[in-house]
């Protein structure tokens, strides 16, 4: 029985489910952010109004030209007309220098927003060749909820390559697919594929195809071409050999301990953050190896490899002999105090003269990872009218009285362009910011890492080195913490400091480094999975940004069995590598696959595994079903937003406080329909229900309003007699949308409820959403 019955029967007041499952689908889009414009342009119906006008009459391809291009580009290749009148239209025409290439495009752009749905359809073209580089086709019905997919990412694989083959034949044929869709992708049913170039077999991924696939409509609704014909490839010939690629990475890779803080998933809200000691893979002069004369280089630093600037045994005795202890006080400071710290501290780095103003006090909740959760903040400024610049803002410690932050600008930095004369060198300021790391908080000192990069200064920049910036990262244990450090700036111009700011987490837990595993261990597991692969690579070996000297290069760069090249942190004390959430990356994902194969559920457990919203890594099909799983895997595939959670009432269990880890999933639960705010207890690891998911799966899409009339359903099933009464309603709705699969009429309502069947209700679940937040 479909939805559409299902609902022509509800409003004759009656409504009959059999043991039949129907199939329907509904078709939802992901709403994008369209691509700002390089030139911004005045926005008119149908002709648009364009900037470089002298330039823009010179090119091959005029604006009514590009229009056409465009218009048959959707046509052809996304199955849309374009028609104008119910459309905003803008036309901008941009100029860029590319690779010291002036560069001119045509940005095509039609717009329509109206009570039922949005529009935006965005076309980039080569104003000189009229090739389209860039489309974006991005719809979004009104009141629409997002989507898991209807399809795999293998099914949206197929879409992608036929689109590919069809709008860029020959480039399609001389590349090579990524498919980074097993990264997880939470909050959105796309799905994303990279086409790197391949030449002479050898990955060229300068140039590149990127496609995205909405994964509920199945439409291609993103393409970008980065491509340059013009490259030269070296012959694949002189060059080292792999095992001799293989123990050069070895011998240069350096495997830092470090400490680094992961905000637990969903948590970045609350700052709930997780430290752990892990091993960063670093390459002091470039992660990639020429084939040719087995050097490393880094294609993005055009030779400048940074000098170390580093206090010398005496100095850094002396540095940490300045250390004090520093009490913190029970109350805040008041007012008068704050301001007479703030007022001595402006008058001593700055002079006289500054008035203050703004003075306020400010105390959050939490500390949001920085020194304190209780400031006084002010503003400050220059009486005098020609010193209207002169100025800043400030924040103090209302428990240490310690400084925070500064910002303090001048008439001099205001005029970035002028010709100025140094006051002062990088290693003069380099001393001064140590005097003042020392001077102002001497509380930390003995934790502050006193080695500093300086990286050679652009000869062609004509603005000048206007700033001197330096970052002091936190050391605890002896291991270096860059979450937490203190930055120092100081403006060339006046020799003055421009900015001091002390980020500085005094609550975060630091685990023991005693157990973590050698370097030599941490090594042989990195290159257990990253191998060097050959690859041509773009270098720049000018560093004149308006002279650049473009060369293609054969290269060994470290990759995984999948083609990414991007390596990851391993945990220290585990030797498992880490995502950038802090989490086991599942190097299974396989066995995963290997699990699922034959499964009635395959096809949903492998869409929501892809969206990150089960666990892979000790997946088992036939697992148990407990509520706090059901609730988080739904409360996660809607979105948790927990400062949706703060406009939640508190919640009345009485086992549960708010200090639980799970508080804010249970508001969250409560916010989206899922469960009641009732008193009692919350038992999270009761086992769920068929007849239970059902009622939540119903619950959760909105239609909780029409399962109460229970008078209106009628059920036929062999076990009807075992479904509580006040579900029955539940029940059928469950079973018309596909949440529960029903097998020799039986509905089993008090069998307890496995993985393989949670998936699928919640993957239909989710594809039925009824938004009425509106």
């Amino acid at each position: 029985m479909n939805r559409k019955k299902i609902f022509s029967v509800l409003l004759a007041s009656a409504l009959t489910v059999t043991s039949t499952t129907s199939t329907f689908a509904k078709t939802m889009t992901n709403p994008q952010i369209p691509v700002t414009p390089i030139v911004s342009t005045n926005t008119t119906t149908g002709a648009a109004i364009t900037k470089n006008s002298e330039t823009e009459k010179s090119v091959k391809i005029s604006k009514e030209k590009a229009k056409e291009i465009a218009k048959g580009t959707m046509k052809t290749y996304f199955n849309t007309e374009i028609d104008e009148s119910k459309f905003t239209q803008t036309s901008n025409f941009n100029t860029s220098n590319y690779n010291g290439k002036q560069i001119s495009s045509w940005n095509i752009n039609w717009q329509m927003n109206n009570m039922e749905k949005t529009i935006n359809i965005n076309v980039t073209l080569n104003a000189e060749t009229g090739e389209v580089t860039q489309v974006n086709n991005y719809q979004r019905k009104i009141n629409e909820e997002n989507a898991v997919p209807t399809m795999t990412a293998k099914e949206a694989q197929k879409i992608s390559d036929d689109f590919v083959s069809k709008i860029q034949p020959k480039k399609y044929n001389e590349s090579n697919k990524k498919d980074y869709n097993n990264l997880g992708n939470h909050g959105s049913p796309n799905y994303n594929f990279t086409y790197v170039n391949k030449v002479n077999g050898i990955e060229f991924d300068g140039n590149n195809i990127n496609i995205e696939v909405d994964g509920a409509s199945g439409k291609v609704v993103s393409y970008y071409s980065n491509w340059n014909e013009d490259f030269k490839f070296p012959e694949v010939k002189g060059m080292i050999d792999s095992k001799t690629a293989v123990e050069a990475f070895k011998t240069e890779a350096k495997m830092t301990l470090k400490y680094m803080a992961f905000t637990q998933e969903y948590m970045y809200y609350e700052n709930k953050r997780t430290v752990k000691p892990v091993y960063v893979p670093e390459f002091n002069k470039g992660n990639v190896l020429d084939a040719k004369d087995g050097k490393f280089m880094d294609p993005f630093s055009n030779g400048n490899i940074p000098v170390i600037k580093n206090l010398n045994d005496k100095e850094k005795a002396d540095f940490y002999n300045k250390s004090k202890v520093v009490t913190t006080r029970e109350k805040a400071i008041e007012e008068e105090e704050a301001r007479t710290i703030i007022k001595n501290f402006i008058n001593n780095v700055y002079g006289q003269g500054y008035a203050i103003e703004g003075l306020g006090y400010q105390e959050y909740t939490e500390n949001l990872g920085s020194s304190s959760n209780k400031t006084w903040n002010a503003y400050f400024n220059k009486g005098d009218a020609s010193k209207y610049n002169e100025g800043g803002n400030i924040s103090i410690d209302a428990l240490t009285g310690d400084i925070l932050s500064i910002n303090r600008n001048s008439n001099e930095d205001y005029n970035g362009t002028a010709k100025f004369q140094a006051k002062l060198s990088w290693e003069e300021a380099y001393t001064k910011a140590i005097e003042a790391v020392a001077k102002y908080y001497p509380g930390i000192v003995k934790q502050i890492k006193t080695e500093q990069p300086r990286y050679k200064y652009n000869a062609y920049d004509k603005m000048g080195e206007r700033t001197y910036y330096f970052n002091f990262s936190r050391l605890e244990n002896g291991i270096e913490f860059n979450d937490n450090s203190i930055n120092v700036a100081f403006s060339a111009v006046t020799g003055e400091m421009s900015n001091l700011n002390c980020n500085w987490d005094k609550n975060i837990k630091f685990p023991d480094i005693k157990n973590v595993i050698s370097k030599k261990n941490v090594s042989e597991t990195m290159f257990s999975k990253y191998k060097p692969v050959l690859v041509y690579t773009q270098i720049n070996k000018s560093d004149n940004p308006e002279k650049p000297e473009l060369e293609i290069k054969l290269a060994y760069k470290l990759s995984d069995a999948n083609g990414m090249y991007d390596y990851t942190n391993i945990d220290a004390l585990t030797g498992k590598f880490l995502n950038y959430g802090g989490e086991n990356i599942d190097q299974n994902i396989e066995l995963f696959k290997e699990k699922i194969k034959g499964s009635k559920a395959e096809k949903e457990l492998s869409i929501l595994a892809s969206k990150g919203l089960i666990e892979t890594g000790d997946f088992k099909l036939d697992k148990k079903i407990t509520q706090i799983d059901l609730i988080k895997m739904l409360v996660n595939a809607r979105g948790y937003t927990p400062y949706m959670a703060d406009k939640t009432a508190d919640l009345k269990f009485s086992n549960i406080v708010k200090s639980d880890v799970n508080y804010k999933y249970l508001q969250l639960a409560v916010s989206y329909g899922i469960m009641e705010n009732s008193d009692g207890e919350f038992i999270g690891d009761k086992l769920v229900t068929r007849e239970e998911l059902a009622k939540i799966l119903v619950k959760y899409t909105n239609y909780s309003k029409l399962a109460q009339h229970s008078e209106l359903f009628k059920i036929n099933y062999k076990d009807a007699a075992n479904i509580s009464k006040d579900n029955v309603g539940y029940v059928a709705i469950a079973e018309a949308f596909r949440f529960i699969q029903i097998e020799n009429n039986e509905f089993k309502p008090k069998e307890n409820t496995t993985m393989e069947q949670l998936a699928i209700g919640v993957y239909h679940a989710l594809n039925n959403v009824r938004n009425t937040q509106y």
